[in-house]
């Protein structure tokens, strides 16, 4: 039952080599998991989520190393390479496609602002919907946070934020400049 019962008869498919797999293997069997189910590989969310399970890996923040950890995002196999390539996710990091989204539907992750209404309504209707609070009640307030920031989160907390800047302007993706020591990072000195 739980989890791993409800992922039973969803298959997924391996990014880096296209073996496939039922989706209740990455939950069975013993010790601790952390199991992803990002959106699709273009949301910036599963982007966000990616950067900062990246960054909790490099740390060994995980169990300190003993703690599997897999992301499965909804789209096709080549569109999860391409998100690996841009995050530069480790190799060791086992990525999953999903291209129908059968597990999150198994799991009964929301399907977003008036899921009934999918083909009449425009797609960007929806995600501003989403914003507002229809379907997802506190995205607003999350996403505001997320720009002004959170003063009473931790550096380490945070510290995923700081990498993901630096490597993004590394690929060329905006911003572009980004200073080696960002100015949260400056050492104060002390007096």
């Amino acid at each position: 039952a739980g989890v791993v019962g409800a992922l039973k008869g969803c298959t997924i498919q391996a990014v880096r080599d296209g073996t496939t797999l039922q989706a209740s293997e990455l939950a069975a069997g013993p010790g601790a998991k952390v199991l992803l189910f990002a959106t699709h590989f273009g949301d910036f969310n599963s982007w966000e989520v990616a950067q900062q399970l990246r960054t909790a890996l490099s740390a060994r923040r995980l169990g300190a190393g003993t703690t599997r950890a897999a992301i499965v995002g909804i789209g096709t196999p080549e569109a999860g390479r391409k998100f690996a390539e841009l995050l530069e996710l480790p190799e060791d990091l086992p990525l999953y496609a999903d291209p129908k989204g059968a597990c999150h539907a198994a799991l009964g992750f929301s399907n977003g602002a008036l899921p009934e209404y999918r083909e009449e309504l425009n797609p960007y209707l929806r995600v501003f919907l989403m914003l507002l609070g229809v379907g997802s009640p506190g995205t607003i307030r999350t996403v505001l946070s997320g720009y002004f920031g959170n003063g009473a989160l931790s550096k380490e907390r945070t510290a995923w934020v700081d990498e993901a800047l630096k490597q993004g302007a590394a690929q060329g993706r905006f911003p572009t400049k980004v200073p080696q020591r960002l100015p949260w990072e400056e050492k104060k000195s002390p007096g």
